[in-house]
């Protein structure tokens, strides 16, 4: 699989724009909320230089992970966009993936392939504790773990569930309980497993105009919660992606 150099070099550009773009939102005060807003733009702008890097590499098929975990971000920056109490589900998912990693060092089969490290196994379990018990509180307080579907659903964003993510995760998932997990929705009675049926994947330099297209949509929205947006900057932004987007559908 291979890109068209003008489709690698349009997307470069436009990162590059999309850098310069933060730094100038950085260089002003936010609140927290933007704070927090901010730091979910980064991520999802680091993902998208994690995608020039593999691309510049000839790293094509890895591309498909880096993308589908800039879709999470990128959802949850809409969701804590709309509504700040977001934020508590985002660490509830934190403390949960910190807990599971914690547990992983005590089952000796799965701790011998993690990195080395020097904590006693009373030291971790004591952390084990002080994390169930936030997540105890963050569910006392009616914070819940969402499936992806409904995160794309709140979002509004429930077509790039179907178009892209099922198919991305289709690509990177390697077992049926990771499958369960994520892609399950439960109607009445029934359980319907929605990764089967997803559309094939879409062509590499469509991938490259969707990863700096959510970046590039993100530091809009900073701007325009600020309240003070930089319109010369931000139209040359968009005016930007609508270049590489042309050279991406002639590429496909």
């Amino acid at each position: 699989m291979n890109i068209r150099e003008e489709v690698i070099e349009a997307f470069a550009a436009q990162l590059a724009l999309v850098t310069k773009a933060t730094a100038v939102f950085e260089g002003r005060t936010p609140d927290i909320g933007l704070i927090r807003l901010a730091a979910l733009h980064c991520r999802i702008l680091a993902h998208a230089h994690a995608i020039l890097a593999l691309v510049q590499n000839g790293c094509i098929p890895a591309i498909p992970t880096q993308l589908r975990s800039q879709l999470d971000g990128y959802i949850d920056f809409q969701l804590l966009y709309e509504n700040a109490d977001y934020w508590d589900r985002l660490q509830l998912d934190y403390l949960r993936s910190r807990r599971d990693a914690h547990q992983a060092l005590l089952v000796p089969r799965r701790a011998a392939h993690l990195p080395a490290h020097d904590m006693d196994t009373e030291v971790v379990r004591e952390r084990i504790r002080k994390m169930d018990g936030e997540i105890d509180r963050l569910a006392g307080r009616g914070v819940k773990k969402l499936m992806a579907v409904e995160r794309y659903r709140r979002a509004g964003k429930l077509h790039l569930y179907e178009s892209l993510y099922l198919p991305l995760c289709d690509h990177v998932h390697n077992n049926l309980r990771v499958l369960i997990e994520h892609h399950v929705e439960r109607k009445g009675s029934q359980i319907h497993l929605l990764i089967s049926g997803a559309e094939s994947i879409s062509g590499a330099a469509t991938w490259l105009s969707t990863a700096a297209l959510m970046p590039t949509e993100t530091v809009h929205l900073l701007f325009e919660r600020q309240g003070n947006p930089d319109h010369e900057l931000l139209d040359g932004l968009m005016a930007s992606h609508e270049v590489l987007h042309e050279a991406a559908m002639e590429a496909e």
